[in-house]
């Protein structure tokens, strides 16, 4: 900021700005002649560099001295260090320990990190572990809830015998579970079905007791004493929990069977022990829509056969082998039924391959007489089709020489150009070909009347008709070619311009914001095709209760329309990067109207602008300001004492100006 009264020769340090810039004062309306600005009797003016080159030659001079007196250091330090490692050869030993050590400390951090790793990724798989067991159990705890409420709604006595258990399970000697319903956990859903139909409710309502003391002792005090209607029962001594089927699953997977029963749900042991002794649900298969298939498949290639057949169940069966091996002592007898039901099974299954094959037989069999019938009839349809088309070739022959012999032709000649594209024209059927003689018969009908000349001149007409329909298509072409081109040259050229107004209107509206207004600038556009009315368009808005109003000489008082102009100038030199930039007679804006309240918020953003961050470097200029105006650490203030009253150097007294000025302060104080 450089501040002086009119006349000190403020505007010459802008021209002499200019001159270093190799610029001519003229630019800034200044007088073309050097000695008009200068000092007084001088004809040229000169930038001095000799001070500014000194304090440099001074800057390398001390920076050579620092370098001097670090090498110094440098070469101390070095001379010290080589006396002490002289003094310390005989060391090396203890050195070479101290290394070892330290390496063998490295390694053991090394592993103590990598143990610390696996640690951590450890007690990061438990949390997520514990998570996830801690989430089962909220969801256990879920179902178990709905399926007590499910009991205390179907079956309150033995809702209430569980209350009891609940509280007295001191009482019993061994381990008590729960009714079935409730300790049975299924794996999936959708298995449900298989475990409720399999066993019954009064098993699934039940509690099971390991001991049959207990299990006395639970019936007499809830049946006999407290008259609940209850269901018990007893796992077996040896438990059968584990018990692995006869036949392993993987045999059953061609039938259609996925898993056993038991596989399918989890419970406590003493209830599973129980349901595979009585249930015997570890040898129950469950299969699919595959397996119910089969099943059928087979009962209705049985029922289609004409020979007697027996029909034995898996429990007569089984009885039969019970049977068998009861009757051991008797092997007589044993073998020959033993033989006698497995050649009675191999005779069905041979039964069933085949009826199998014979079914299989017959439907190829019908397939076949099918195919040939259908053949036949294929073949003489196209005997008739063939037929026919030598018909029909032979009427178009002679069509075609009838033809030729109207027309005049040879039949070795071929039709010229104009008779295949007018036979192109005709219709395909003889009926619209009929038609369309009849229409024309009729026009020529009604041109009787006329002359060669008018058919003459008619096919001149249109003639030049066409002509001109080519050249209107060739202009056509041309304009749309014109059109594309203006159109990629306005992509180009109004793209980048709407993105700089874009920038411009950004800053504009960060100015006005700043000052508690509104201000916008677009790219105004009246018709898109005349682009010599293009123009940028000021709207702002100095109060809240009223709209945008564009910047016009006449709407805005004087000082809103100065303000308007210099935040647009500050909003247009934020698109423009250069070293530093000059605002002469920065005050002239009062002089346009400003008021002092406007004038302090442009000086306030002047001061924002030339004070932000990787910007340019202002000169501002002028001859007075405002009272407690904002100012910035930034910011120089010079002060230019020039003229017949000024004060000479060696007879300023800078400390008894200060002094004088606090005293004045104080006066105004009191």
């Amino acid at each position: 900021m450089i501040v002086g009264a009119n006349g000190t020769g403020k505007s010459s340090i802008v021209c002499a700005i200019c001159l270093g810039l190799a610029g001519k004062p003229s630019f800034l309306g200044r007088a073309e002649k050097v000695g008009l600005f200068v000092k007084q009797g001088c004809l040229k003016g000169l930038i001095s560099e000799i001070n500014q080159a000194l304090r440099m030659k001074k800057g390398e001079e001390a920076d050579r001295k620092k370098k001097i007196l670090s090498a110094y250091k440098m070469i101390d330090e070095w001379n010290n260090e080589i006396n002490t490692v002289r003094d310390c050869e005989n060391l090396q030993p203890q050195i070479d320990a101290v290394n070892n050590e330290l390496k063998h400390v490295q390694e053991e951090r090394a592993n103590i990190d990598s143990d610390i790793g696996d640690v951590t990724t450890e007690k990061i798989n438990q949390e997520r572990e514990n998570e996830r067991i801690i989430n089962r159990i909220g969801q256990l705890n879920n179902i178990i809830k709905m399926k007590e409420e499910d009991l205390q709604r179907r079956f309150r006595d033995t809702h209430s015998a569980l209350m009891w258990l609940r509280k007295n399970k001191h009482k019993f000697k061994k381990e008590v579970c729960e009714p079935m319903m409730l300790t049975i956990n299924v794996k999936d859903n959708k298995h449900a079905k298989y475990v409720e139909n399999h066993i019954s409710t009064n098993d699934m309502k039940a509690f099971v007791f390991e001991s049959q003391e207990d299990m006395e002792l639970f019936l007499v005090e809830l049946r006999d004493r407290q008259k609940l209607r209850v269901n018990a029962v007893c796992a077996p001594d040896k438990s059968c929990a584990e018990t692995l089927p006869s036949t392993p699953i993987e045999e059953l997977h061609r039938y259609g069977f996925f898993s056993y029963l038991r596989e399918l749900f989890d419970a406590p042991l003493p209830v599973m022990s129980y349901l595979c002794s009585q249930y015997h649900v570890h040898e129950v298969p469950v299969g699919t829509e595959k397996t119910r298939n089969m099943i059928e498949r087979v009962r209705s290639m049985i029922r289609k056969l004409d020979i007697p057949y027996y029909v034995v169940s898996c429990r007569k069966l089984e009885n039969c082998g019970e049977l068998i091996s009861g009757a051991a002592e008797k092997h007589i007898i044993c073998f020959p039924m033993q033989n006698y039901v497995s050649l009675n099974i191999r005779k069905a299954d041979f039964i069933l391959q085949s009826t199998a094959v014979d079914a299989e037989k017959n439907r190829l069999e019908a397939e076949y007489k099918a195919a040939s019938v259908e053949l036949q009839a294929s073949e003489q349809r196209f005997l008739e089709l063939d037929e026919r088309k030598q018909i029909l070739t032979q009427n178009c022959k002679e069509l075609l020489k009838k033809a030729r012999r109207m027309c005049s032709m040879n039949l070795d000649r071929h039709l010229p150009k104009d008779f295949q594209t007018a036979f192109q024209t005709l219709p395909n059927t003889l009926e619209e070909i009929d038609a369309f003689l009849n229409e024309e018969k009729s026009r020529v009908s009604c041109f009787t009347g006329l002359s060669a000349s008018v058919v003459e001149e008619c096919s001149k007409q249109m003639e030049e008709i066409q002509k001109l329909m080519e050249d209107i298509e060739e202009n056509k072409k041309e304009l749309d070619n014109y059109k594309q081109s203006i159109s990629e040259i306005k992509e180009r050229w109004l793209n980048p311009l709407k993105k700089m107004i874009e920038s411009v209107n950004e800053k504009f509206s960060g100015f006005f914001s700043s000052m508690e207004s509104v201000g916008e600038v677009d790219l105004h556009v009246e018709n898109e095709e005349e682009y010599d009315k293009y123009g940028i368009r000021i709207r702002v808005k100095f109060h809240n209760f009223a709209d945008l109003h564009e910047l016009t000489p006449y709407h805005q008082s004087g000082g809103e329309k100065s303000v308007s102009t210099v935040l647009y100038l500050m909003a247009l030199q934020e698109l423009n990067r250069c070293p530093f930039r000059v605002v002469d007679e920065i005050n002239q804006v009062r002089i346009n109207c400003m008021d002092p309240v406007n004038e302090r918020r442009v000086f306030e953003m002047f001061v924002k602008t030339a004070c932000k961050e990787s910007t340019s470097q202002y000169f501002l200029i002028t001859p007075k300001l405002l009272q407690n105006l904002t100012y910035n650490e930034k910011m120089t203030l010079l002060f230019v004492y020039n003229g017949p009253f000024m004060v000479e150097a060696n007879k300023w007294n800078l400390q008894a100006f200060c002094r004088w000025r606090r005293r004045l302060g104080r006066m105004d104080k009191q």
